[in-house]
């Protein structure tokens, strides 16, 4: 982790945040989607592209260790972040892609 912290002081802007995600789905991809996901459905609004990009994309792969990742990390479940942020049939397309 001190490398993380290393990168973290020493860069800045998209290099930073690209060279933290490659070295944390490196040490566990699963951790590396959960804070993909996080930072789609974290703050005021959704971005709504890098959300469905991930779900989509690992929904056949890997999304029960994603979706426990993100419990351990965030101390909630997936599930949970989604239904706060999204509403209607897109949060239902969700959910159903997550196994919920």
């Amino acid at each position: 982790m001190r490398l993380i912290e290393a990168i973290a002081s020493e860069t800045s802007g998209d290099f930073k945040r690209a060279l933290i995600t490659t070295l944390t789905a490196q040490i566990s991809r699963p951790m590396a989607f959960a804070e993909l996901l996080n930072r789609a459905v974290a703050g005021l609004g959704t971005n709504d592209d890098e959300l469905m990009r991930v779900v989509v994309w690992r929904s056949e792969i890997d999304m029960e260790d994603i979706k426990n990742a993100y419990l351990t990390r965030y101390n909630e479940s997936l599930e949970d972040a989604i239904k706060d942020d999204t509403s209607g049939d897109y949060e239902k397309l969700l959910l159903a892609l997550i196994g919920c």
